[in-house]
């Protein structure tokens, strides 16, 4: 086990590295998975400031990490990892806000940058949600589209049969629009029970995102995906990775 001498010596010489640019990746094998919900100029909880987005996405870049799409995270849930890019990492985003359209989207287009946007299909074209035609899009562009469920309640709170419904609702409504498979589902609120992973499975989908927090690691179940949540008032990216034990391991110059 990591005693906390080393934590902090090990904080101190990743801090260091990054502030001088030496680039730094997550741990062999692992991958990182952003959570992000709302892009914007709001003042709540689950709004992340468009600037301090930006500023995440340079940093990434910047340290070397290359951003991966859902097809791509499929090959590596599916074994074939040596097919992805050097530092993979995969951002999302829950609920399917009109701002990831408007904000994220052209920040990541600007980089050459992908991302996986979860969608409440029940919610689709509703006040400050994305439409289809703006799903559609995001799609041609490079970026997945997973489900959320049809109504974003809790699926450990419904009664069985309605918890199956909204998960292979969803996934039939998002596939109906976009012509494509819908491959991941992420749970909302990060709950579940285990008839809803044997309903997943059965629905089609290959990995379903909770919100536990972590790193993905070569090997995990892919039906319960750690996450590393992003709020309004969280502190940098780099720093999230440092504060929840995910501290990259430093390259050789």
């Amino acid at each position: 086990m990591l005693s906390r001498r080393r934590f902090l010596q090990m904080c101190g010489v990743s801090l260091a590295a990054m502030a001088v640019g030496v680039p730094v990746v997550a741990a062999a094998g692992s991958i990182p998975v952003l959570l992000y919900h709302r892009i914007g100029d709001s003042d709540d909880k689950i709004t992340a400031k468009t600037q301090r987005f930006v500023e995440d996405l340079d940093f990434l870049q910047k340290q070397g990490f290359n951003t991966i799409s859902l097809k791509q995270f499929d090959q590596a849930v599916s074994g074939k990892r040596d097919q992805l890019p050097e530092n993979p990492v995969l951002i999302t985003f829950d609920d399917g806000y009109a701002d990831n359209y408007e904000h994220a989207f052209p920040e990541l287009q600007k980089r050459g940058m992908t991302a996986a946007f979860f969608i409440i299909s029940d919610f689709v074209g509703q006040a400050e949600r994305v439409t289809w035609p703006q799903i559609q899009e995001m799609k041609k562009y490079g970026m997945g589209i997973g489900s959320h469920t049809l109504s974003h309640r809790f699926l450990n709170e419904l009664p069985e049969k309605e918890a199956i419904l909204e998960v292979e609702k969803s996934k039939f409504h998002i596939e109906n629009w976009l012509g494509s498979p819908v491959r991941f589902i992420a749970f909302p609120g990060g709950f579940y029970t285990p008839p809803i992973l044997e309903a997943v499975k059965s629905a089609g989908y290959c990995g379903a995102f909770s919100v536990h927090y972590g790193l993905y690691q070569e090997g995990d179940v892919p039906y319960t995906i750690k996450r590393i949540p992003v709020f309004a008032k969280d502190q940098p990216i780099w720093y999230i990775l440092a504060k929840r034990g995910l501290l990259p391991q430093i390259l050789p110059v």
